[in-house]
């Protein structure tokens, strides 16, 4: 098929059909109003009508078709141009390489049979004829089925009136475009990319359009990792339908091993206007199954505040986007993305861990295409907190029957749990009694008993809070206690009495030594009856 790398004609013939099937009801309707100027970056396109016209052979003495323009504002026309077709193949052929390099994009001169069309035009006198070719501008604009006025200013909109001229009579007015201007734009939807692949010597892009859209042309710009900026390509287009939606897959052969691209694309209408472009895409000319995965992976604790780093040697980072850390607390499932980190990066630190608790790793490369390779080696690592914690607070004492009841408080969340110490009265070293298991967030609690305390026995306690990596913290503040007491205190032995010459004195041993709870004592006092069988009570 006689196509340039930028053409499918079967494309073409639906895109530009829109636009062309306007002509035929305007020029039987007589003077209307025609979508049949559009604006553009080069100029506003009139299209004057299928039907060619050739002054040499015309038979009622047609000159052409007679354009008037008026910009916005103005009352009076202004002849413009008169619209003929060329009368000769070399005009034909001429016309045709000026459209064919002024628009590059939609023909390859070489590649267009310009006799064949010549001699058809000739003789049908229309651009119908022509089928696939007639639907190319640069053939329309080389055969005067279409004229480009780029003579205008830049920020007017104007109105054209279109007219069949002749030698004989009083031109005859077809129709009047719609006002237009060099600044219109367009939207055909924006390119998803759909599909990308990558080889040792070339890059394919596929993207697609939302339903209903029909870019005539697509524009491939790409720019190479170190340059400023975009440049435009012009890589082999394929276009093709699916299921009502466009699709163009661009092959662009023309880059260099081991090189970084970014491109995106850039849909264009029939006459030049650009839509919005795709996002843009990334992707370096390599092997990326051929890429070595990161080895020599180990895993430490982060002493003493307690984490987990991962090192590893990796020895192409600039062939890939990123390297992604996964972690779970399982060996063979439930692992998530921890993080996405630079690929020129050779470790990592965990630090949102538990201390004591196994963890593991495995890292993944992704692509500048989205790929991402299989799961490399596994490894684990358990994270310690050895700063020493808080110490902990001894919150109550209760005094019960032969002991204590205490309450113990600890402000470290990784606490596992409270080491309790005791000292008796007469002993000089406290003495560990438990470990208490710990929750965190929750008070501790103990209660300490035996039959041998009495109320008579000081109790002293402090306590040490213990993490999970066994870390010690410093001793409690001292908090002391007397048991409960259910017997009446014993009576005060070796009581005498001696005689003064002012009075009475009582000397008897001190039981506070042996019973604390003792806060003072009673005396007692009676004065004799020498009455024969009665005694008086004691008075306090």
């Amino acid at each position: 098929m006689m196509t340039s790398k930028h053409y499918n004609s079967g494309y073409f013939q639906r895109a530009v059909f829109a636009a062309l099937i306007l002509c035929a009801p305007v020029m039987a309707g007589g003077q209307t109003t025609a979508e049949a100027s559009f604006g553009s970056p080069y100029g506003i396109f009139v299209i004057t009508g299928n039907e060619i016209i050739v002054p040499e052979r015309a038979s009622d003495k047609t000159s052409g078709y007679l354009i008037e323009r008026r910009a916005v504002k103005e009352s009076q026309w202004q002849n413009i141009a008169l619209v003929t077709a060329p009368a000769r193949m070399k005009d034909f052929e001429n016309n045709l390489q000026y459209w064919c390099g002024r628009f590059p994009e939609w023909a390859d001169f070489n590649r267009i049979p310009v006799e064949k069309l010549f001699t058809v035009l000739q003789r049908t006198g229309t651009t119908d004829s022509l089928k696939l070719y007639g639907q190319l501008l640069p053939v329309r604009l080389a055969a005067g089925a279409i004229w480009l006025d780029s003579t205008m200013t830049d920020t007017l909109k104007y109105q054209y009136r279109v007219s069949r001229a002749s030698a004989s009579k009083p031109s005859q007015v077809l129709f009047t475009t719609r006002h237009s201007g060099r600044g219109e734009t367009t939207f055909l939807g924006r390119p998803v990319i759909v599909n990308r692949l990558v080889s040792a010597d070339e890059v394919i892009i596929t993207c697609g359009l939302d339903p209903g859209f029909r870019p005539s042309i697509y524009r491939v710009y790409r720019k190479k990792e170190g340059d400023k900026s975009f440049s435009h390509i012009n890589p082999a287009v394929v276009r093709f339908i699916k299921n009502d939606t466009a699709f163009v897959t661009v092959r662009d052969s023309e880059v260099e091993q081991g090189k970084v691209y970014d491109y995106y694309i850039v849909p264009v209408d029939y006459y030049g206007r650009v839509s919005v472009p795709s996002e843009i895409v990334r992707t370096g000319i390599y092997s990326f199954s051929s890429i070595r995965v990161p080895y020599h992976i180990t895993s430490e604790a982060v002493l003493p505040v307690g984490g987990i780093r991962l090192r590893w040697s990796f020895d192409d980072p600039a062939d890939v986007r990123s390297l992604n850390v996964y972690r779970s607390t399982d060996y063979d499932t439930g692992y998530v993305l921890l993080k996405k980190i630079s690929p020129a990066d050779t470790l990592f630190t965990d630090m949102d861990v538990e201390p004591m608790r196994k963890y593991f790793y495995y890292l993944v490369m992704e692509g500048f295409f989205d790929e991402m390779s299989s799961p490399g080696v596994r490894v684990y690592g358990i994270a310690e907190n050895r700063l020493q914690p808080q110490r902990p607070l001894i919150a109550h004492a209760e005094a019960i029957k032969q002991g204590a009841k205490l309450e113990m408080k600890f402000f470290n969340p990784d606490i596992k749990s409270v080491r309790l110490y005791r000292r008796i009265k007469g002993q000089p070293d406290f003495l560990p009694v438990a470990v208490i298991p710990a929750v965190a967030g929750e008070s501790v609690f103990y209660t300490d008993t035996s039959r041998y305390f009495t109320g008579y026995t000081p109790l002293s306690y402090t306590a040490m809070a213990e993490n999970t990596s066994y870390a010690l913290s410093p001793f409690s503040d001292t908090l002391s206690v007397y048991p409960l007491s259910e017997n009446d205190p014993v009576a005060a032995d070796n009581l005498s009495v001696t005689s003064e010459s002012n009075g009475i004195n009582l000397v008897w041993d001190d039981l506070f030594t042996t019973n604390s709870e003792i806060v003072g004592y009673r005396i007692y006092r009676r004065i004799p009856d020498n009455t024969k069988g009665k005694k008086k009570p004691f008075d306090l």
